[in-house]
């Protein structure tokens, strides 16, 4: 619980520094159609990563509406509370669909409390979103190369009376 309360407020944080950075890069063809259509997968802290299950929130954030979208190995979705040990990727990006480079992901090591974000150099498209469902494509590298993901994923979209 406290690994997880560690990590929203640093999301929030990150959240905060974007907002204020400067619009100019808010709009970019960043390739997310050369992203394969497979189901995502990639490593989590050098181990095999595939997403199984899956869940989203729609964050309201000063003046926009965001996604926050867990993924986890295990299958998953709007039953699991989104703050579960279960959900080890966390995808946070504009409710918008297209491609977009203000996404963050942040991966949770589930064997400690070890923990790293990516904020940059991600390739990320929005391919549908509807009230209930979001379909997307990412591609993301860790600095450090022990977390990559890449492929296609779809969450359904939970309130926050089902987690």
């Amino acid at each position: 619980m406290m690994k997880r309360l560690m990590y929203l407020n640093f999301l929030i944080l990150a959240l905060v520094i974007e907002s204020c950075s400067s619009d100019d890069d808010s709009s970019s063809d960043n390739g997310g159609s050369e992203i394969p259509d497979t189901l995502v997968s990639g490593e989590l802290f050098g181990e095999p990563f595939t997403g199984n299950g899956s869940s989203a929130y729609v964050i309201e954030t000063f003046d926009e509406e965001r996604l926050s979208v867990f993924l986890s190995s295990e299958d998953v979705g709007c039953e699991t509370n989104q703050f579960s040990e279960a959900y080890t990727i966390t995808i946070s990006g504009p409710r918008t669909e297209g491609s977009t480079n203000d996404v963050f992901v942040s991966f949770s090591d589930p064997n400690s409390e070890d923990f790293i974000t990516v904020g940059s150099g991600i390739d990320y498209e929005i391919i549908s979103i509807t009230q209930t469902e979001i379909e997307a494509k990412i591609r993301v590298n860790s600095s450090d190369g022990k977390n990559n993901l890449e492929g296609k994923f779809t969450a359904p979209i939970c309130s926050d009376d089902e987690g």
